[in-house]
């Protein structure tokens, strides 16, 4: 959870509403309820409109009873709200899952980054509330940031291909050293920049790659705009696809 406007009294908690007891009696057997204690995710519980029925790890300065039954937009800034808001409007409609961001800004703290999954709690086929499991992405975000830096200040050519042969991302490297710009060589199948005669001798170690998910090396020769064609020794790696 993250910041809070101030305490509440304690009898600001409205009403329980029936559809919201059903919907909390999935966390109340013993199996459930240890899984959620054990879980380093956030896990709440939300009525249909957005109260807080259950959270299994409340904020340092709060209790589950300051925390329950107040509104989930609480605890995150207005600009956030429209976002979180349209998520859970389109899970109690469809049924379907979806997911929003947050960022959460206590005083005095460093600002945090959570990744939220949203489903839908039903109850003989009606939909009585909503399941949030929220994770904290700060430390893989730091992570992907550096990755960024790395990629965009090397001085070799690094880049992503799709298997229909397209590139999908290119470092500024590669401008700088070929002179094409980013939109030309995303335009393309990147072997129209692979001189003719280095075509099959580069596919090759990328499909052997592909097929065995390890890394190839292969001699090329790439087309450069203002210049001769360049040599370049590269490697290959293929991505396994996220699921």
């Amino acid at each position: 959870m993250g910041e809070r406007r101030g305490e509440r009294d304690a009898d600001v908690n409205p009403p329980r509403p029936r559809d919201a007891e059903k919907a909390e009696a999935h966390f109340s057997d013993p199996i459930t309820s240890s899984i959620a204690s054990a879980s380093p995710d956030s896990i709440m519980l939300l009525d249909r409109e957005g109260r807080i029925r259950f959270i299994n790890h409340p904020a340092p300065t709060l209790t589950n009873e300051q925390v329950l039954g107040t509104s989930v937009y609480d605890y995150v800034s207005a600009d956030q709200h429209a976002a979180m808001r349209a998520c859970f409007e389109y899970v109690l409609a469809t049924g379907q899952p979806s997911r929003y961001d947050n960022v959460f800004r206590p005083p005095d703290e460093p600002a945090s980054f959570w990744e939220s999954r949203v489903g839908a709690v039903k109850e003989g086929g009606a939909i009585t509330g909503l399941v949030v499991i929220a994770s904290n992405v700060t430390e893989r975000r730091g992570a992907a940031a550096d990755r960024d830096l790395f990629f965009k200040l090397s001085l070799d050519l690094y880049c992503v291909a799709d298997p229909r042969g397209f590139f999908r991302r290119v470092n500024p490297a590669f401008e700088r050293t070929l002179g094409w710009s980013e939109a030309e060589l995303l335009s393309q199948p990147f072997l129209e920049y692979v001189h003719e005669e280095d075509r099959e001798r580069t596919v090759a170690p990328c499909s052997s790659s592909v097929r065995a998910r390890t890394s190839s090396t292969s001699s090329t020769g790439i087309a450069a705009r203002t210049a001769p064609t360049s040599s370049c020794r590269g490697a290959a790696r293929a991505i396994p696809r996220r699921r």
